[in-house]
């Protein structure tokens, strides 16, 4: 989201980063890589409804998508060419303390300590599938560990799916009443994306995530926000 103008500069940092790290990772003899991937490599719903699983066809729609697409493609070459170990997790959009790029649950906490009103750039009912940052360092951590899992690719989420209107309404629920208003003419067919399966993750790597979006809020609000 940073380099939107700039998709060279995308295309320079997740792809041909990307293979600068499995090269590393061949010639290091590492015993696994990790990549993060997103839901991005998804693209909008053809089937309104249908579970969202790993072994679709990615159809993504922006230059970010594809370059996280491009990644995975990168790591199943370099493991079947040259053995390296490496698992893609498509997580879903991450929050909690440390994230420093845009984050509409931080804008809205960060709004209700101010005691300011919060304007979200995007329509309330464009689709969001939150996953707390401990969840995804979990996550990463199986990875990590299970011992030759048989798939490769991994959706990572709180297994929820919300509108904005709905994280608004949480965030007054869990936290306290803030006003929070839309932009209506602003929804990005990017985020029309069905709720991601995690039924693989919970098979394979033993993930289960422990952090509901109104549990994160408030671990978010604790460690983050609250004097």
């Amino acid at each position: 989201m940073v380099e939107t103008d700039n998709p060279a500069r995308i295309g320079a940092i997740n792809i041909a980063g990307t293979m600068a790290i499995f090269e590393l990772a061949r010639t290091s003899k590492s015993r696994r890589t990790v990549i993060c991937s997103s839901i991005m490599a998804y693209g909008p719903d053809r089937q309104p409804g249908a579970l969202r699983i790993e072994t679709e066809y990615p159809e993504p729609i922006s230059v970010y998508g594809a370059s996280k697409v491009a990644a995975e493609a990168l790591m199943h070459a370099f493991r079947e060419q040259y053995g390296v170990d490496a698992v893609a997790l498509r997580f879903g959009h991450v929050y909690g303390v440390g994230r420093t790029t845009q984050c509409f649950v931080n804008e809205m906490l960060k709004a209700l300590r101010e005691q300011q009103p919060c304007h979200i750039p995007q329509a309330s009912k464009s689709l969001r599938q939150y996953v707390h940052i401990d969840d995804v360092c979990r996550a990463i951590d199986l990875a990590f560990a299970v011992e030759a899992p048989p798939s490769r690719v991994f959706n990572i989420t709180a297994g929820e799916i919300h509108t904005l209107e709905e994280v608004a309404k949480e965030v007054r629920q869990q936290i306290g009443a803030v006003e929070v208003d839309f932009d209506e003419n602003v929804d990005l067919p990017n985020y029309r994306i069905g709720k991601l399966s995690i039924a693989l993750a919970l098979a394979e790597l033993g993930y289960a995530p422990e952090l509901s979006l109104a549990a994160g809020i408030q671990s978010f609000w604790r460690r983050g926000f609250a004097p």
